[in-house]
């Protein structure tokens, strides 16, 4: 197995003087460039897509959404109480065999 750290045990010629030049030459040539006008600043810009609005604003309508759907709460309570709830035995066998051959 071979370990190359900062050059160490590659075939380098590339003496510690060399290496410490061009180090500090990049920041020396962006130095020497912005003190003769050249170099201009840069403007980040960020542009939001319309589908990236569009998905903001229906996640901030899901947020406001209640958890719970209290008429549908309410409306099942009602049948319970009164004796109308209806179980449908074979739609629940069926989506649960369905969900058992989807895993």
């Amino acid at each position: 197995m071979n370990n190359i750290v900062n050059n160490v045990g590659t075939n380098s010629t590339q003496n510690p003087a060399d290496t410490r030049a061009n180090k500090s030459g990049g920041a020396s040539n962006i130095a020497a460039s912005s003190a003769s006008g050249q170099v201009k600043a840069s403007e980040d810009t960020v542009e939001i897509s319309n589908q990236a609005i569009d998905l903001s604003d229906l996640e901030a309508r899901i947020r406001d959404l209640p958890d719970v759907d209290k008429s549908r709460v309410e409306q099942l309570r009602a049948q319970i109480n009164n004796n109308s709830y209806q179980i449908d035995n074979e739609a629940i066998a069926s989506k649960m065999l369905n969900f058992e051959f989807s895993l």
